[in-house]
């Protein structure tokens, strides 16, 4: 709400008598028109005031107030949420009206793909489930309208977090199997592991029994040399 003096306040104009002379025992009057149409929701303030040459109150202020209808409000609404993708949200905001006027609408302006909202009985109800890939800032704006047609917008701010998943084993593979000594084999690190958000991988192979085979890796591949009959176990 704004405050200043009524000739400048806007809303408030002073129709006449701005100045003059009220003789003893008489009395005068003001005009003042208070226009809804320069003000904003909610209360405004303004004060008329007096100056003369009373000795007694040379200067009165009388205050005028001017309310205009509001539009229906969030009430404790948070304006930022932040959550990993994977992660579960939920949130309950009543939406109440100041005037008791009826709430005929409450509505999203634009919809993002992994939040969900109801409304029960006047209460915006919220449930935001990102998934992998949705890592990002996001902006989610809600309308509340009542029976005269007076709205609020409601501005969500939404921050998911990336989840880092670990790298998947993609090769039908088991086991190896060397008909010859010294018979060396090289196998790429993309035929057996896939990351699935897409981060460089980094690996180490080693064998069990080191008699039995020689086990060589570079940056993104590693070899297999056998030695001796036998078997043993590549990790």
């Amino acid at each position: 709400a704004m405050e200043r003096d009524a000739k400048g306040s806007g809303w408030l104009r002073i129709l006449n008598n701005e100045s003059g002379i009220v003789p003893v025992g008489e009395s005068s009057s003001l005009q003042i028109e208070a226009n809804g149409q320069f003000a904003v929701q909610g209360e405004q303030k303004a004060a008329i005031v007096f100056s003369s040459n009373d000795l007694v109150k040379p200067k009165i202020e009388v205050p005028v107030v001017l309310t205009m209808n509001k539009g229906p409000q969030f009430i404790n609404a948070p304006a930022n949420i932040t959550l990993a993708e994977t992660g579960i949200r939920n949130l309950s905001i009543p939406v109440e009206d100041a005037e008791n006027n009826t709430i005929t609408s409450i509505t999203a302006i634009e919809e993002i793909s992994f939040v969900n909202y109801s409304i029960d009985n006047n209460t915006l109800n919220i449930t935001i489930t990102p998934d992998h890939g949705d890592a990002g800032g996001y902006t989610m704006i809600f309308k509340a309208t009542d029976e005269y047609g007076m709205s609020t917008d409601y501005q969500l701010n939404i921050q998911v977090l990336k989840t880092n998943r670990s790298p998947i084993y993609v090769s039908d593979i088991t086991s190896f199997t060397y008909s010859q000594q010294n018979d060396e084999m090289v196998y790429n690190l993309d035929d057996f592991f896939n990351d699935p958000d897409g981060d460089e991988l980094s690996f180490t192979a080693i064998a069990e029994d080191e008699s039995i085979i020689s086990v060589y890796q570079s940056r993104d591949a590693f070899s297999v040399k056998p030695f001796l009959n036998g078997s043993t176990t590549l990790q």
